[in-house]
């Protein structure tokens, strides 16, 4: 797809501390072979890129670094075949054309992940349809030619106190080194370091400015680009704030005839960042001290519960009507237990010779059953029948507390017909 490809420009060194002589051709030999037949004298090109460069992403206006393994494995893939390029820049075609090669790549590490990447790229004495290509061989000679890396990209993303940084580790394939139009270098924020305020400014003083942001360089079309140098400036380790800031100003003061930016103007220009994947909204809003106002995940997380609850059809008042049933639904659950326990053990209190009395039984079996419903209840009961606690209750608790009296082995005078005020049932014994 498309949006998965990544772009850094560069341009040519002209005389770099590195010749063509002192860069393995890495391709295969038979790859070779086949490039060069027929071309006595093979001409190459030596270009180079100091690294960790700062290039573009998949994403219009967001830059990324290209770290010491996207160029190792860039080598690594040199090793398999050339790596193509177009004399006539990036192309939106299923097939571009070749019409030059990346045949070397020699990393030279510092060791500390800085480092320097040299291009070893043949000019063929004519292009993929056996035009000339003489022209590009001169430029060349001249140190006039640019070029730009193409890949799909593998990325590191790192999480900072500044935001996110998109880091280029590696790549999926589908690399090319295509030469461009001249003035490439001004296009990339490679270098920032190196730009010419004076000539920024003498750009902005002749209205050669966009309000566009199509790869996330400073420059595009020969126009300067505001959204891109707002997108520096808002960066915590930006060098030069103050030189960047300037710019943005001459270009609001050039843009309005000398007048602030209108309020609806800014709104309408942060709707087409947004549109157009050039700025992310929830970013737009911390820095504008409205990050509250954005939804999240937790809000759509509790949208979903609410809809879930307005299906239920509770009403107006929703968490009144909630708090009812599990209200309800306790009392029930109480009931129930209660139920249970006064028909195994009795009920919890009762008066005996004047004095109400607490049923020990009850009390504990009420402490191992509350709460418990269904199946967990049942289990818990049929649990009571061998616990060594209430087996000791219930040796040493008076009857009275049950409505049945039982007998084993023993009857009472015939006389009595009563225990205690409570009607003697007999069962068993003889």
């Amino acid at each position: 797809m498309k949006d998965e490809i990544v772009v850094l420009n560069y341009k040519s060194s002209g005389q770099t501390k590195v010749t063509a002589d002192q860069i393995e051709t890495m391709i295969p030999a038979d790859k070779w072979d086949e490039l060069a037949k027929n071309d006595p004298a093979p001409f190459f090109s030596v270009e180079s890129i100091q690294y960790p460069a700062i290039g573009n992403t998949h994403m219009y206006g967001v830059p990324g670094t290209y770290d010491e393994s996207y160029f190792q494995e860039l080598a690594n893939a040199c090793k398999i075949k050339p790596i193509p390029g177009s004399n006539d820049g990036h192309s939106d075609s299923s097939k571009p054309h070749n019409d030059l090669f990346t045949v070397g790549i020699k990393i030279a590490s510092n060791g500390d992940g800085t480092g320097t990447a040299y291009f070893k790229n043949y000019i063929p004495p004519t292009d993929w349809q056996g035009n000339s290509n003489a022209g590009l061989i001169r430029d060349s000679k001249l140190g006039l030619l640019n070029f730009s890396l193409v890949s799909h990209p593998k990325y590191q993303i790192d999480q900072t106190a500044n935001g996110v940084e998109y880091h280029i580790i590696g790549t999926n394939g589908g690399d090319r080194n295509d030469a461009v139009e001249e003035g490439s270098m001004e296009q990339t924020i490679n270098s920032r370091e190196n730009l010419d305020f004076s000539l920024l400014r003498s750009m902005i003083n002749n209205n050669k400015i966009t309000m566009d942001n199509v790869d996330g360089n400073i420059i595009q079309n020969g126009k300067i680009s505001r959204p891109v140098l707002r997108q520096i400036v808002s960066r915590a380790d930006c060098e030069n704030k103050s030189e960047y800031s300037e710019l943005i100003s001459m270009i609001d003061k050039t843009k309005n005839g000398g007048r602030a930016v209108e309020l609806k103007e800014a709104v309408d220009m942060i709707g087409v960042a947004v549109k157009n994947g050039q700025a992310v909204f929830a970013d737009i809003a911390k820095n504008a001290g409205c990050e509250k106002f954005v939804r999240n995940e937790q809000d759509d997380k509790n949208a979903e519960m609410v809809k879930a609850i307005n299906a239920l059809n509770l009403g107006d008042k929703p968490v009144e009507t909630i708090a009812k049933i599990i209200a309800e639904n306790k009392s029930n659950s109480e009931a129930a237990v209660k139920n249970k326990i006064v028909a195994v053990y009795g009920v919890e209190e009762k008066e005996i010779n004047g004095v109400k009395t607490k049923n020990a039984a009850y009390s504990y079996a009420y402490g191992k059953l509350a709460g418990k419903n269904g199946t967990e209840l049942d289990e818990a009961m049929n649990a009571l029948k061998t616990d060594d606690v209430m087996k000791a209750i219930r040796g040493n608790q008076a009857d009275p507390f049950m409505q049945v009296i039982k007998t084993e082995n023993a009857q009472p005078e015939e006389a009595e017909t009563t225990y205690n005020g409570i009607p003697v049932v007999k069962i068993g014994g003889k």
